[in-house]
């Protein structure tokens, strides 16, 4: 092999780590990408938990500030509010204000 090839075979194989790292970064990139939209979506959907809970109807002003407290202090609580059909969300805030509200951690 003449040095000529040497040098290129150095370059064809740092070219293909290069092209290795840079697959894996875009594995990374879209990660948190979509990290980021996740958290974007639910960020639009605990801001709305209050406008849905007014469109209920039916509560008082400190009802719905007091369900909306309790719904939003879990996530999971904003993902069963917005995973059960309209008719029965009344119902689970209903739940939710019969529940103490506990202190923020």
């Amino acid at each position: 092999m003449t040095r000529s090839e040497d040098g290129l075979s150095d370059l064809v194989a740092e070219i293909h780590e290069y092209v290795g790292v840079y697959k894996e970064t875009n594995k990374h990139i879209e990660g948190i990408a979509r990290a980021f939209e996740k958290d974007t979506v639910g960020g639009d959907r605990r801001l709305s938990v209050f406008d849905e809970i007014m469109e209920l109807g039916g509560f008082s002003n400190q009802e719905v500030m007091d369900a909306r407290e309790h719904i939003l202090k879990d996530l999971h609580k904003v993902d069963t509010f917005f995973g059960l059909l309209k008719l029965l969300r009344k119902d689970y805030v209903l739940k939710q204000l019969c529940q103490p509200l506990s202190p923020l951690i």
